[in-house]
């Protein structure tokens, strides 16, 4: 089992994580845009946890979630390049440093990216003017910190 896992080449990962994230941040945030412009001055601003709106309110709250999209990714793309500072679930020796450092450092910008899914599915959706919203995501998320957990376990 060991094998398979240590065919995975982060690195390689990492680099295309990178690329992929820079180009949804901005495809995201034009898209959010370009709707806005559309949108009524009236739009739903908050989903309970059910999904069905629980508010309304000014459109130009959403440029908001603009600005909170690009600094997940500015904040999250400035992390991942300090691994040294994580905190681990294995004990990090010379053996496993590198391991550690590069899957943490790619499920760093795998949660940046689903994040920013996350506000910009929210955003649009509110631009649009849904009146419910799915919430899948956490499922997503949890799902990916367990993969995370398994591989960083996997590769002590």
């Amino acid at each position: 089992m060991r094998k398979s896992i240590e065919k995975i080449n982060f690195k390689k990962l990492n680099k295309w994580l990178n690329i992929i994230n820079l180009i949804y941040v901005i495809i995201a945030t034009i898209s959010i845009i370009v709707l806005w412009i559309k949108a009524p001055s009236e739009i739903p601003i908050h989903y309970g946890f059910s999904g069905h709106v629980d508010e309304y309110g000014s459109k130009s709250n959403s440029l908001i979630l603009v600005f909170v999209l690009i600094a997940i990714y500015v904040i999250f793309m400035f992390i991942s390049k300090y691994p040294k500072s994580y905190n681990y679930i294995v004990p990090i020796n010379d053996l496993n440093r590198e391991r550690q450092y590069n899957i943490s450092s790619t499920f760093m910008k795998i949660l940046s990216l689903e994040l920013m899914i996350l506000i910009s599915y929210m955003s649009i959706q509110s631009l649009i003017g849904a009146k419910s919203i799915t919430n899948y995501f956490i499922v997503i998320i949890v799902a990916s910190v367990g993969i995370y957990i398994y591989f960083s376990v996997k590769n002590r």
